[in-house]
C-alpha cells in the first residue's frame, strides 16, 4: 500500500469513527477496537483456515471472512490505540503497527503449527495386542468416565513423554490422573462425524476406546492432590446437604452438570437458566468476592487483596473439570488482576479479547464449540449493549431494570447462535434470571460457608447446610413453575415472524432513540409475539404425532406436560430426530417398549441419554442379553421407574397393557396395539394430529 493509499484509508476510518461517535455510541470504538481484537480475529482466522485445509482440503469461507474482518479493523485499531498525538503521527508510530502485525503473524504461525502437529499421522493407530497408557485427565460423565490418555511406546516408563494421545470411555472402574493402565481392546476411529472428529483431532486424539471395568487393569495408581481435594469436598457436600442440593452444589464446584438428574437439568434448561448450573463468570465473581470482602474489612493493601483473590480463583479452577465458560472467566480475571497489580488502566474489551486469544491458541477446537461461542458471545453482548438496555428499562425499579438489562444484552448475541446451532429459542429467560440468578448465587455463598466451617464449627455448618437446602428448594420450585410455561421452543427455521420479533427486541439499541417506555414495551411485545407465533398461544397441548419410518410407526401422545412414546422405535440413526420431537412435545417422558428386541431397546437407550425420562413400560418375555443389561444400567443411573407389563403370545408379538389415559385420549387406547392409530376416528376431533415420515 502506498503512503497516499494508506493515508486515505486511515482518513476514511477516522471519518467512520466520527460518525459512530455522533450516533450515540460515544467511547465504544476506542474500547472495542484494541490491539487484542486484531490478535483474536487473526488467530481465529488461522484456526479456521488451518482446520479446513487439514480436514476438508479447502479454505473455509468463515476463515476468509474472519481474516478480512481482521484486516479491515486494523485502521480503526491504529487510530484508537497505536497513533500518537497529532494528525500526521502515523509515520512516527509505524513501528508500533509493525510490532502488532508481527505479533499477530507469530500467534497465527504458532496456532497453525500446533494444528498441523495434531494433524500429522491422522490415520488410525497401529493395532496392538496390548496397550499401556498413562491417564492425563478424567471427566466424570453421567454414564461413564472420559479419560484422556497418553499412549506409551513399548519399554517406556510411566511419566515419560507419550507419543500419541487417545480417549477412553470406560464404565465400572474409577480412574484418576496419573494412573498407569493396561488394556488390550481394539480402538475405534475418532469419529466419522466431522464436528466431533475436528474437536478430537485438535486435541491430538487419534483413537477412542470403549471399555468396561473388566477390559482394563490399573498397573499403578497415581497420586493427585487435586483428586484428594475433590473427593474430600464431595464427601463434605454429601454430609452437609440433602441429596438433591448436594448434587447441585457439586455441579457448581466442579463445573459438571452430570451430577444432577436429567429431569432437573431439563427443567433449568426449559426455564432459561441452565447457565447457572455451569461454572462461569458468576461463580468466579462469587469466589473472588469472598477474599475481597473479608480482607477489605481489615484494610489489607488492595494489591495484596487482588493477589489473594487471584489465588482463590486459581484454586477453584484447579478443582473443576475446566469447562470453557470457566476458563474464559478465569483467564479474564487473571488478566484483570495482572493489569491492576501493574498499575495499568483496565479495558474490559481488551481483557475479553486477550482471554479468547489465549484459549483459542491453547485449545483450538474450542473455537467450534457451542460453549465457547455462547460464553464469549454473552459476555460481549453485555459489554456492548448493557448500558442501552439499562436506559430503556430505567423507569423500572433497580432490582428489575439491572437484571433485565443484563439478560437482554446477553441474549442479543446468544439468541441467533442458539437458533442457528440447535434450532431452539427460550423466551422464559428474562423472567427466570431475575429470580434464579440471585438465589443460586446465594446458594453458592452459603455452601462455601458451610464447607469452610465443617471442621471448626459443626453446628453452624449444619445450620448453613439446612439454609442451603431451603434455598435450593425455593429455586427448584420457581424453576419448575417457569418451566411449565412452555417458554423453551423448537423451531424449524427463522421465519419472517420470528425475525420481526427479534427486531422489536433490538429497538432499544438504536442510538438517540427517545421514549424509553416505548422501547421497553417493544421488547416485551417482541417476546409475546414470538411466543404466540411459535407456541401457538399456549392452548391445549394434547396432541398425537404419528412418525413413520423404515421399521414401522411410532406414536407420540402429548398430555399436558407429559409425552408418551409407544410403537416401533426407529434405527439409531434417527434417534436424535426422535429425541428432538419428544423434547418439543413435553417436559417429562414415558417410554413404552412393546417388543424388547435389539432395535427397540437400543433406540430407547439412546433416548434415555438425551431425554428426561420418568417411566419406562416394558413388555414381559424379554431375554437378558448385553443390550438389555446396558439398558437396565441406564435406568438405574437415571432413577427411571421401570414397570413390566404383559407377556409374549406364542408365535406372536409382545403386547403391552397401557395404563389409564385422559378422557380426551380414551378413544385412541383401543386402536393402539402395534403402533397403529386410525386418525379418522371421530373421538380424535379435539386432538391435534400430526404426521411425520423419516427417510
Amino acid at each position: 500500500m502506498t503512503p497516499i493509499d494508506a493515508r486515505s484509508a486511515f482518513s476514511l476510518a477516522n471519518s467512520a469513527k466520527s460518525i459512530i461517535l455522533q450516533r450515540g455510541y460515544a467511547g465504544l470504538p476506542q474500547k472495542v477496537f484494541t490491539p487484542s481484537l486484531i490478535l483474536f480475529t487473526s488467530v481465529s482466522a488461522a484456526t479456521l483456515l488451518a482446520c479446513s485445509a487439514m480436514l476438508e482440503g479447502r479454505a473455509s469461507r468463515a476463515g476468509m471472512l474472519t481474516l478480512a474482518f481482521a484486516l479491515a479493523s486494523f485502521p480503526l485499531v491504529y487510530i484508537n490505540s497505536l497513533r500518537g498525538v497529532g494528525h500526521r503521527a502515523w509515520r512516527r508510530t509505524a513501528a508500533r503497527a509493525m510490532v502488532l502485525l508481527a505479533l499477530s503473524a507469530a500467534c497465527c504461525a504458532c496456532t497453525c503449527l500446533r494444528i498441523a502437529r495434531h494433524g500429522d499421522g491422522a490415520g488410525p493407530v497401529a493395532v496392538r495386542s496390548e496397550w499401556t497408557a498413562q491417564v492425563i485427565g478424567v471427566v466424570r460423565k453421567r454414564y461413564y468416565q472420559e479419560a484422556e490418555i497418553g499412549l506409551l511406546s513399548s519399554g517406556s516408563r510411566a511419566g515419560r513423554g507419550d507419543f500419541r494421545r487417545g480417549l477412553l470411555r470406560v464404565t465400572g472402574i474409577d480412574l484418576a490422573p496419573g494412573d498407569l493402565i493396561r488394556f488390550g481392546k481394539k480402538p475405534a476411529a475418532a469419529s466419522a462425524s466431522l464436528p466431533v472428529r475436528r474437536s478430537l483431532l485438535l486435541r491430538g486424539i487419534r483413537a477412542v476406546w470403549y471399555l468396561d471395568g473388566g477390559d482394563l487393569a490399573i498397573v499403578k495408581r497415581g497420586s493427585s492432590l487435586r483428586e484428594a481435594a475433590r473427593t474430600r469436598l464431595a464427601s463434605n457436600c454429601d454430609e452437609l446437604f440433602g441429596r438433591n442440593t448436594a448434587a447441585v452444589v457439586k455441579a457448581l464446584y466442579f463445573g459438571n452438570k452430570d451430577y444432577i438428574d436429567r429431569i432437573t437439568v431439563n427443567d433449568f434448561k426449559r426455564a432459561g437458566v441452565l447457565h447457572v448450573l455451569a461454572a462461569s463468570g458468576l461463580h468466579v465473581g462469587v469466589v473472588a468476592a469472598i477474599p475481597l470482602f473479608l480482607l477489605g474489612l481489615i484494610r489489607v493493601n488492595r494489591k495484596i487483596i487482588i493477589a489473594v483473590a487471584a489465588l482463590a480463583v486459581f484454586g477453584y479452577l484447579c478443582i473443576t473439570d475446566m469447562p470453557v465458560s470457566l476458563l474464559r472467566a478465569c483467564v479474564m480475571f487473571f488478566i484483570y488482576a495482572a493489569q491492576r497489580l501493574a498499575g495499568r488502566d483496565v479495558n474490559i474489551f481488551n481483557t475479553l479479547f486477550l482471554s479468547a486469544t489465549v484459549i483459542v491458541m491453547t485449545f483450538p477446537g474450542e473455537l467450534y464449540g457451542l460453549g465457547f461461542q455462547l460464553s464469549f458471545g454473552a459476555t460481549l453482548g453485555i459489554l456492548l449493549f448493557h448500558g442501552l438496555y439499562r436506559k430503556a428499562f430505567s423507569w423500572l425499579p433497580d432490582f428489575l431494570s439491572n437484571p433485565l438489562a443484563l439478560t437482554m444484552s446477553a441474549q442479543v448475541i446468544v439468541f441467533p447462535v442458539i437458533l442457528a446451532r440447535t434450532g431452539e429459542v427460550n423466551l422464559a429467560g428474562p423472567l427466570s434470571n431475575i429470580i434464579i440468578v440471585p438465589l443460586m448465587s446465594l446458594l453458592l455463598v452459603v455452601s462455601i460457608a458451610a464447607n469452610s466451617l465443617f471442621f471448626a464449627a459443626s453446628a453452624v455448618s449444619s445450620w448453613a447446610g439446612s439454609l442451603a437446602d431451603a434455598l435450593y428448594g425455593l429455586s427448584l420450585s420457581v424453576v419448575r413453575f417457569i418451566s411449565g410455561l412452555n417458554g423453551h421452543l423448537y423451531v424449524e427455521g427463522a421465519d419472517a415472524v420470528l425475525g420481526g420479533c427479534f427486531c422489536l427486541v433490538l429497538l432499544p439499541l438504536i442510538p438517540g432513540l427517545r421514549g424509553r417506555r416505548i422501547a421497553s414495551i417493544a421488547v416485551a411485545a417482541g417476546f409475546a409475539a414470538a411466543w404466540l407465533a411459535v407456541a401457538g398461544g399456549g392452548g391445549s397441548r394434547d396432541a398425537v404425532t404419528e412418525i413413520c419410518h423404515g421399521e414401522g410407526r411410532l406414536i407420540l401422545i402429548t398430555n399436558g406436560e407429559t409425552v408418551s412414546a409407544i410403537g416401533q422405535y426407529p434405527a439409531r440413526a434417527h434417534v436424535d430426530r426422535i429425541a428432538r420431537e419428544i423434547a418439543a412435545a413435553g417436559r417429562e417422558v414415558n417410554l413404552y417398549i412393546t417388543r424388547a428386541d435389539y432395535r427397540n431397546v437400543s433406540a430407547c437407550s439412546g433416548l434415555l441419554k438425551r431425554l428426561p425420562v420418568r417411566r419406562c413400560y416394558l413388555s414381559g418375555g424379554f431375554r437378558i442379553k448385553g443390550y438389555t443389561r446396558r439398558f437396565f444400567d441406564l435406568l438405574q443411573k437415571d432413577g427411571v421407574e421401570l414397570l413390566i407389563h404383559g407377556g409374549t403370545e406364542p408365535g406372536g408379538p409382545a403386547r403391552l397393557a397401557l395404563p389409564e389415559m385422559p378422557v380426551e385420549l380414551a378413544g385412541l387406547r383401543n386402536r393402539m396395539s402395534a403402533g397403529v392409530v386410525d386418525a379418522a376416528d371421530g373421538t380424535c376431533k379435539n386432538i391435534k394430529i400430526r404426521y411425520l415420515t423419516l427417510h
